[in-house]
């Protein structure tokens, strides 16, 4: 029940930034949320919270307890290192989120060691000081993966 009162206060304060269709005499137009009339908006917000907080896409209740353990272990460990790399794998988890936006926060270099076949996104990918691209039993990444450490190293130095 909380969650739902939660995005209903972010609905609430965001919603000249809301943006949905409307129909209208036949015609379909976007306007803000908050320029819709009351039973409308209602109608919008109510559809949104059966799809958007159905519970089959609420995490599980153990699956926070899950992520406040990985938390309270990684965190200190990230906020006390000089940079971070992240492995790029197929299958986005909660572990590597929780590295990657921890690096961000605590505006740490970060290095993504992409895999092969592996789609960074754009956005992170700019956010990245350096990708390297390649498999972990290679030679030549390992080779490039050191290039890239020494890199860091260099500006680390020159910045202290």
């Amino acid at each position: 029940m909380n969650a739902i009162y939660e995005a209903l206060e972010r609905i609430e304060q965001h919603a000249d930034a809301i943006f949905v269709r409307h129909h209208k005499d036949g015609e379909v137009t976007t306007v803000a949320l908050s320029e819709l009339p009351t039973a409308e908006a209602l109608r919008w917000v109510t559809r949104w919270l059966r799809t958007s907080l159905s519970t089959s896409t609420l995490m599980p209740p153990e699956a926070f307890d899950d992520l406040n353990e990985m938390a309270n272990d990684i965190l200190p460990k990230i906020e006390g290192s000089h940079f971070v790399i992240g492995l790029m794998e197929a299958k986005i988890d909660a572990l590597q989120c929780l590295q990657i936006g921890a690096a961000l926060l605590f505006e740490k270099p970060l290095i993504l060691l992409q895999l092969p076949g592996v789609w960074i996104p754009p956005r992170l990918r700019k956010l990245a000081d350096t990708v390297v691209t390649g498999s972990l039993n290679d030679i030549e990444t390992q080779d490039r993966m050191k290039a890239a450490l020494k890199d860091l190293v260099r500006r680390l130095e020159s910045k202290a």
